[in-house]
């Protein structure tokens, strides 16, 4: 009933994995259509004991199955929560060093984590230990612009070339939708073309991956002629944020004013530093 309150694509997440493993005995596989690929798992006790103070069984074998089978599901759905006291446990065996989280962290694809909720063994020590930046980039998705290149010139109306290399660096995929798409901007009157990239989906961009895709780069018919310089935008995938810049995706790129890159605020979009020539 909850999948069903939700547009299709949107996930839920439920603090148990043995119930998700009586629902799913095998870990689901990404968008395969099943109920069991839209559910993830919410950790309330992350770290905080051996089994997490009641999200993992008592019974160590058990345990293993049910730690394993969460580190398969986040690669399907999300995986996300908050630290807590390890008093609360059984056995408040807490594993708050930055190599436990770290660790961790990958482990789980860790796309977030309440930071203002019981920080004294975890947060305060990550800090403290020198790992908290990495921790905060490394949460989530983190897409980096390795390359994109394209066709020089292209008449209005017809298609060029264009290659678009991406490294994810973060944790997790993306999990929800989210388009990309090439702006060119008129050098002489900065007007805006938009143009989609259909069949490139971002969340096929897995963690600790470098993903290489190409397709067709189609300037819209009357376009006018003149030299446009490249940017490249992941706007939200809702239709009513599309429009909004402050959802568009920030690739993990510094400025480089020699290349003529940066991150464009106004425009929600990267700029790669390249020209495109209309015909």
């Amino acid at each position: 009933a909850l999948l069903a309150a939700l547009p299709e694509g949107r996930f839920l997440q439920l603090r148990y994995p043995p119930y998700l493993m009586a629902w799913a005995p095998q870990a689901p596989r990404w968008q395969d259509g099943s109920k069991a690929a839209r559910i993830g798992v919410h950790n309330d006790c992350f770290l905080a004991s051996s089994t997490d103070v009641g999200t993992y069984s008592e019974d160590a074998p058990t345990r293993r199955r049910e730690r394993d089978y969460v580190a398969a599901l986040a690669a399907v759905a999300p995986f996300g929560g908050e630290t807590c006291n390890p008093a609360d446990a059984v056995d408040p065996t807490p594993r708050g060093n930055c190599e436990d989280i770290l660790r961790e962290g990958r482990q789980f694809g860790l796309t977030y984590l309440n930071d203002t909720y019981y920080r004294k063994l975890f947060h305060a020590r990550w800090e403290a230990q020198g790992c908290m930046a990495q921790v905060r980039r490394s949460m989530g998705y983190r897409f980096e612009l390795a390359a994109l290149r394209h066709s020089a010139t292209v008449a209005a109306g017809r298609s060029g070339e264009l290659a678009l290399t991406v490294s994810n660096r973060g944790w997790a995929r993306a999990f929800n939708p989210r388009a990309v798409h090439v702006l060119l901007s008129h050098r002489p009157t900065g007007a805006l073309v938009r143009i989609p990239l259909a069949s490139i989906d971002p969340r096929d961009w897995l963690p600790g991956t470098t993903s290489k895709v190409n397709a067709r780069l189609a300037v819209p018919a009357g376009t006018p002629a003149g030299a446009y310089d490249v940017l490249l935008a992941l706007p939200d995938g809702a239709a009513a944020l599309a429009s909004d810049v402050r959802y568009s995706v920030r690739p993990a790129n510094a400025a480089d004013g020699a290349r003529s890159q940066g991150w464009d605020e106004a425009l929600g979009a990267f700029r790669v530093g390249t020209t495109l020539r209309v015909q």
